[in-house]
């Protein structure tokens, strides 16, 4: 009877811990997207969609090392569209830009 009310309490204990982890990953991932956004602002780029790609994050785990991986789009000042992958490395916020292409060019109104 106490055994397996010991048992009941440390499994509800290893749920909550790993509830609360996850929680704290993804709390994480969501700064590091807001910090690409901020990133291509500061370089007067408007970013259109920020994208995270957990499969490309490990495929990079050895380079990014606890990092994430992106895929941005977003616009330069001259209206042509841009598809880019980026990473960011956590303990520093660092980010690397990976690949960066024009999709489409939009006429100015």
């Amino acid at each position: 009877m106490v055994m397996d009310r010991l048992i009941y309490c440390l499994s509800i204990l290893v749920l909550a811990a790993s509830v609360l982890l996850v929680t704290l990953f993804l709390l994480k991932v969501v700064l590091a997207r807001e910090r690409v956004k901020v990133d291509l602002q500061k370089r007067q780029f408007r970013p259109v969609n920020v994208r995270w790609r957990p499969v490309q994050t490990l495929i990079f785990w050895k380079k990014s090392c606890l990092g994430a991986t992106f895929d941005v789009v977003y616009v330069d000042r001259l209206t042509a569209f841009h598809k880019a992958r980026c990473l960011i490395f956590y303990p520093t916020s660092q980010i690397e830009w990976l690949a960066d292409e024009v999709i489409s060019i939009e006429p100015r109104a």
